[in-house]
């Protein structure tokens, strides 16, 4: 396995909309509030797709830190 500075700035930038996706979507959900103890957050059907065009897209590519846009529901 590679690390990240063994990639091409491309594929560095796709591994970083990756990981923002994955963070995405392991965001709290009522279905797993018993296992973490997080409490769910309701996010529209819409929205929920929308923002995972928005990550996968490479548009908030600039946004500050990891958690900008995390464990927000629908705000």
């Amino acid at each position: 396995m590679l690390g990240l500075e063994q990639l091409s700035p491309e594929d560095r930038k796709v591994v970083g909309r990756a990981r923002r996706l994955e963070r995405f979507l392991t965001q709290p959900f009522f279905t797993t509030e018993q296992f973490t103890g997080l409490k769910g957050k309701l996010v529209s059907l819409k929205d929920s797709l929308d923002g995972c065009e928005t990550y996968s897209s490479g548009r908030i590519q600039g946004l500050p830190g990891k958690r900008a846009l995390h464990d927000r529901g629908d705000q």
